[in-house]
């Protein structure tokens, strides 16, 4: 039978690896009331009052305007409730007076990546890492920032960084298995789901994956594995009932594979009506 080929459905979970260093430093005596509430803040941010840690942190700028831990402790609790804006302003508030310490710009980086501003997230990562070049979530975040500029390659190179200094990094595999995907690299994006499965072996979507790239490369059996094993994990994968279906079709169960299709259909996938329509009928 002639085979039919399709476009792989991917799935993604980015992971932002915040630093949350709520720190304080050695201060001179006339500073010593603005360390007090620089203090008051870590605690009441330690508890989940993170309006009064607010407050506080305020109030320790107020004191000493030149406190670059009141600020970046300040804009790491706005960060936690989502307050991205202010939280940037006040990392930089915080680089001003101590440019040369890497978790300004790394927290920085991840609240502009909070507001879909990749290139300036990247601008911070890279010099995040001329900071502390062995930084594997600094890699991990820009691999993923570039991704979302559509720099395949570049995420790529910078997933390599974050598994060289992390092998056991399990997402850090599957993210680059996506990217290889987008620049037709089956064969790699095969082993990086391979590892992904090592180092996570109840990952659903690493078989759902690799199954998708057992299909462009013809590998049908192995496909129907994968898809098996994805749908054993998660029965709910939309996609791995999609990618089994024409596993299926090419190993000539018609029945099996339209039946697989419908149950994607069912779960949202709604690209696979196209196939059901011209081989189901």
């Amino acid at each position: 039978m002639k085979h039919i080929t399709i476009s792989i459905v991917k799935s993604i979970t980015s992971v932002l690896f915040f630093i949350f260093l709520l720190i304080a430093v050695p201060v001179q005596a006339q500073n010593m009331e603005s360390a007090e509430f620089i203090a008051s803040g870590k605690m009441k941010s330690d508890a989940g009052n993170y309006s009064g840690a607010i407050s506080d942190y305020s109030r320790a700028i107020q004191l000493d305007p030149k406190s670059a831990v009141a600020y970046y402790n300040r804009g790491c609790v706005r960060a936690m409730v989502n307050q991205h804006s202010q939280a940037i302003s006040d990392f930089s508030s915080a680089i001003q007076i101590q440019p040369n310490i890497s978790a300004l710009y790394y927290n920085r980086a991840l609240s502009r990546i909070e507001l879909l501003d990749y290139g300036n997230a990247i601008g911070d990562l890279t010099t995040t890492l001329d900071i502390e070049p062995i930084f594997a979530e600094a890699y991990f975040n820009r691999a993923i920032a570039k991704s979302k500029i559509g720099n395949p390659d570049g995420a790529i190179d910078d997933f390599e960084k974050v598994v060289g200094y992390k092998p056991s990094h399990a997402e850090a595999y599957f993210l680059k298995g996506l990217e290889e995907i987008k620049i037709q690299n089956y064969q790699a994006a095969f082993n990086s789901f391979s590892r992904t499965i090592e180092k996570n072996p109840n990952q659903a979507t690493a078989y759902q994956n690799r199954s998708g790239v057992h299909l462009k490369l013809k590998q049908f059996d192995a496909a129907l594995t994968d898809s098996n094993q994805a749908i054993a994990l998660n029965s709910s994968l939309g996609v791995a009932y999609f990618n089994r279906g024409f596993a299926k079709y090419n190993l000539e169960d018609n029945a099996g594979g339209c039946a697989d299709w419908q149950t994607a259909l069912n779960l949202g996938i709604t690209q696979v009506n196209n196939y059901i329509n011209k081989y189901c009928y």
